[in-house]
């Protein structure tokens, strides 16, 4: 079995490395990760790529994109509700008709489940990932309807590789009821990181 690599933000000097080593991972639905993507299956046609997004993330104007790098995108998002520098619906269609290319999914608003334990109460921090899950399941189920999402099986990817019992187990549960023959497969920790590569 062949280890995950985790990406972030492209960058061209990633092709001097042996990828097909991995299977890789991108993180966050960045619309800039698509360029190294194009570049990586044509040196790599049969490389096997997740493409983990979170479904309130994505780029409903088409407006053109930034390319921002990860952090910043990150800020923009979450400090001002931009998502230009993230994928939109014609990406994703455009990454899921390339046959080596899953679409994942990256929880609905990317959360710090860590920061939110600690600072909420159990209450508190059960509703906000009950309603994460099921805007993310709203969306999963809008991708299934246009062929995005592999409905056999669901790859999720944890925010920040932060797994938790809890979110899982009800992420589990709500999924079960509405893609009931699909395997979700849940990964985080234990990633390689690309950087520490180069």
């Amino acid at each position: 079995m062949k280890k995950l690599l985790m990406i972030h933000q492209w960058d061209d000097k990633y092709l001097n490395l042996k990828l097909d080593d991995y299977i890789l991972t991108f993180d966050d639905g960045l619309h800039s990760q698509i360029d190294g993507i194009k570049k990586i299956v044509n040196i790599y046609p049969d490389i096997e790529i997740q493409y983990y997004i979170s479904t309130g993330i994505i780029n409903i104007e088409n407006v053109p994109s930034t390319y921002n790098d990860c952090r910043t995108a990150h800020s923009r998002f979450f400090n001002d509700n931009i998502t230009s520098d993230y994928v939109t619906y014609d990406d994703l269609t455009y990454l899921k008709n390339l046959p080596n290319v899953t679409i994942g999914l990256h929880g609905h608003k990317h959360l710090n489940l860590n920061h939110l334990k600690k600072n909420k109460s159990l209450n508190d921090y059960y509703k906000l990932i009950e309603d994460d899950i099921k805007e993310m399941l709203f969306g999963a189920i809008n991708l299934s309807q246009f062929n995005i999402l592999n409905n056999d099986i669901i790859l999720f990817c944890t925010p920040y590789n932060q797994l938790d019992p809890l979110y899982n187990a009800v992420m589990r549960k709500q999924f079960n009821l509405y893609f009931p023959k699909a395997e979700i497969k849940v990964i985080g920790p234990g990633r390689e990181d690309i950087d520490k590569l180069i």
